[in-house]
């Protein structure tokens, strides 16, 4: 058993028998399939309605893309390994957070360097001039964009090359959707991207929860009847109920990635179009690393080399995030090598560096086999496609999840689509 399990059971001791406990002749039954956000939302909400609700988590630990990197770094420091930012208006994860007692503070806030092409630049000096011009200009563009059914036949890298970006222009908004859906600009529908563009105001202002993200699963999955390391793979439903792996329920709750829900079998089976959406729905590639150092090597840069950013956690601590196509090329590498080629590269930016690195850790999601992705990110086509269909309930079967959500990709997303099944369930 893994030392992130036994601290999760040793958190919940006693507290996941109370709903055994409390059940009562005509009770309602949920099952929800995951415990990340969505799941363990959508079950607390669930709960408190009178339901009872059983969570099946095929992972150790609950929380999904949310993970801390925990019990690697000296003092008892620690790094995000996925989610870690909350958007100021994030008004439901931020809410959640002020019920549950967990704090947050300001993300500070810095002005990277920039590396490309053997040089290395401030950020002011790279964007002056033309260069933030051309930015401007095409964020206005996006925002005077709606979001029709015929942008999806185009992608971003398209709309980039409408506008007649200058070259550092490119790089760097390349770089930010890159890292902001893990794929290249050319595979981004561009409806989708207006989508998230309307709903990402004030995104500037970043809070981090305060002790690490991974508090804010465990703290929701202490009261719940979670059975981790049970993962589901068949849901037969009827219109009096449904069935998973043989535990019947009045209603269920599918809130695993699309990549992992297509392993799953349904039985009658799921509508074409949705069937086709689980084959076909792009995820977006990324990889996670946190390193230690002796002492800060930056505050934080932005490189064309094969990590793409890289901030400083505290003093000493370091994460790099690699996405897109080196995030797939990197991800190929094994765990114990990623850190040391980020070290390498960090050394080629700032001499000296690798002299005082300690020791790093990481994470790749599209590898990871309860994941295969970072976040959901539509291609071209996708949207208009599949949109609708992966947010659409069968009956007693219901989706949540980032992809079920206009604030897709974000921990806000996922605590907006739980409780929005949740009163959806109340309600039917």
């Amino acid at each position: 058993m893994s030392f992130t399990r036994r601290r999760f059971l040793a958190a919940a001791a006693g507290a996941a028998l109370m709903p055994r406990a409390a059940r009562a002749q005509g009770r309602r039954h949920v099952v929800v399939v995951g415990a990340g956000l969505a799941g363990l939302v959508c079950a607390r909400r669930l709960q408190q309605l009178g339901f009872r609700v059983t969570v099946l988590e095929a992972r150790d630990r609950v929380g999904g893309r949310v993970l801390t990197f925990r019990d690697v770094f000296d003092g008892g420091r620690y790094a995000e390994a996925g989610a870690e930012f909350v958007a100021v208006h994030h008004e439901q994860t931020l809410g959640l957070l002020r019920r549950l007692g967990i704090g947050f503070a300001f993300a500070d806030r810095f002005t990277p360097d920039v590396y490309r092409r053997g040089r290395r630049h401030s950020f002011n000096r790279f964007i002056a001039g033309e260069t933030g011009k051309d930015i401007g200009r095409f964020r206005v563009r996006v925002a005077s964009m709606r979001p029709s059914p015929a942008l999806d036949a185009r992608s971003v890298a398209w709309l980039i090359r409408d506008q007649g970006l200058s070259d550092r222009a490119r790089f760097l908004l390349g770089h930010e959707l890159r890292e902001a859906y893990g794929v290249e600009p050319e595979y981004l529908s561009l409806l989708f991207y207006v989508q998230q563009s309307r709903v990402s105001r004030d995104a500037a202002t970043l809070f981090r929860i305060r002790g690490g993200a991974d508090r804010l699963p465990f703290v929701l999955a202490r009261a719940l009847d979670v059975q981790l390391e049970e993962p589901a793979s068949h849901v037969e439903r009827s219109a009096r109920g449904v069935s998973v792996d043989g535990i019947d329920a009045d209603f269920c709750v599918v809130t695993v990635p699309v990549p992992v829900l297509a392993s799953m079998e349904f039985e009658p089976e799921l509508p074409p179009v949705l069937t086709t959406a689980l084959e076909l729905l792009a995820y977006g590639h990324g990889v996670k690393s946190a390193l230690e150092y002796q002492r800060r090597p930056t505050r934080g840069v932005v490189a064309d080399l094969t990590f793409q950013t890289a901030w400083d956690v505290s003093r000493s601590l370091v994460t790099a995030y690699t996405a897109g196509r080196n995030g797939l090329l990197l991800g190929s590498v094994s765990r114990r090598t990623r850190p040391l080629l980020i070290a390498d590269e960090l050394d080629e930016i700032y001499p000296g560096s690798r002299g005082y690195y300690e020791r790093g850790e990481t994470v790749s999601w599209h590898t990871d086999g309860w994941s295969q992705g970072t976040a959901v990110a539509y291609a071209p086509g996708q949207v208009n496609r599949f949109q609708a269909a992966i947010r659409h309930p069968l009956g007693r079967l219901h989706f949540a999840g980032e992809h079920t959500d206009a604030f897709a990709g974000t921990m806000e997303g996922a605590v907006r689509s739980g409780r929005r099944v949740a009163e959806a369930i109340a309600r039917g």
